[in-house]
């Protein structure tokens, strides 16, 4: 409030005023924080019970066969299967498509664990071993840049490497690290 002495000169100027502020607490207060509370808490409530409905109504019933078969597989998703992961080559294993040795990184005990759960016979799994032609070491490629920055093959990749052919082994070891079956030496 101002005080009724307040006046107001040329280029507004205030001449005798003072401003009171009163910082008592009004009853009024304590009512919007209840409020506030409380309805906040009815809108939680509500909406709780509402995804909970949708839980219960719009649940996708999947198949228990995959789950059992993804409790025998390495669940590695390495993709040796030619399949997006495991659980996509469980599918394609319940539905027929694809073959139970397929799963290259879990050999032949895998395939027979499959075939027995499966109730079919159980295929030869045949090793698969990559053969590097592009020998990329720095004896056998030539450089085409020094790279100085972050010493990882992702890093060193995005400024496109540092040897000429784009197909070599850059040489940081992020391919030994992420092998978890001590493949790569």
């Amino acid at each position: 409030m101002q005080n009724a002495k307040c006046k107001i000169k040329e280029n507004f100027q205030f001449e005798n005023c003072t401003l009171h502020f009163s910082m008592e607490r009004s009853d009024m207060t304590g009512n919007i924080v209840i409020i506030s509370i409380v309805s906040m808490g009815a809108i939680g409530a509500v909406l709780s019970f509402f995804l909970a409905y949708a839980d219960k109504k719009l649940k996708v019933q999947e198949d228990p066969r995959i789950e059992a078969l993804l409790n025998i597989l390495p669940n590695t998703n390495c993709g040796g299967c030619g399949m997006a992961g495991c659980r996509v080559f469980a599918e394609a294993l319940i539905q027929g498509n694809a073959s139970v040795a397929g799963c290259v990184a879990g050999g032949q005990a895998v395939a027979d664990n499959i075939a027995k759960y499966l109730g079919v016979e159980s295929a030869q799994t045949n090793r698969i071993v990559a053969v590097v032609l592009c020998r990329g070491g720095d004896k056998e490629t030539v450089k085409s840049a020094v790279y100085k920055g972050e010493a990882t093959c992702v890093a060193a990749n995005l400024t496109g490497g540092e040897k000429a052919c784009t197909y070599s082994c850059i040489g940081y070891g992020d391919c030994v690290e992420a092998c978890k079956f001590d493949a790569m030496t």
